[in-house]
Parts: structure tokens; C-alpha cells; sequence
């Protein structure tokens, strides 16, 4: 099976400075995402914010998460 495309425009990323967290990296979660199930948007402590799969955190504090996967 072929899985060529071809390419008609240039693409601009709505988040060109993607987040990166390591496993035991905490965050906060402050929302979800309505319309992707499963995404929330998460607060580094460095201020750097983004969304993430929710499943790759476990509660750490009332406030905070902790990232179990790179």
C-alpha cells in the first residue's frame, strides 16, 4: 500500500515552543480539553504551559501532579 501525499501549503503550528516533561517532572492540570478528550493543559513550574495526555499523571498534591513517563 502507497502512503505518499503531497504537500499543498505550509503549516504553522498553533504551539511552536512545545512543553517537554520528564517522568517525575510535577505540574498543575488547570483545565481539559472539551473537544480532545484525554488532553489537559498543564503549568511547568518553570511557568512553561501546554497540553499532555492526562493518563501520563498521578495526583502529587492538592494542587500539583507528577508525570510518570518521559
Amino acid at each position: 500500500m502507497n502512503n505518499a501525499a503531497i504537500v499543498t501549503r505550509d503549516y504553522t503550528s498553533a504551539f511552536p515552543d512545545p512543553i517537554s516533561i520528564k517522568e517525575t517532572n510535577t505540574a498543575v492540570i488547570s483545565h481539559c480539553d472539551l473537544e480532545y478528550h484525554g488532553w489537559v493543559w498543564v503549568t511547568l513550574p518553570s511557568g512553561k504551559a501546554g497540553w499532555a495526555p492526562q493518563q501520563i499523571f498521578a495526583p502529587f498534591s492538592a494542587n500539583e501532579v507528577i508525570c510518570l513517563e518521559d
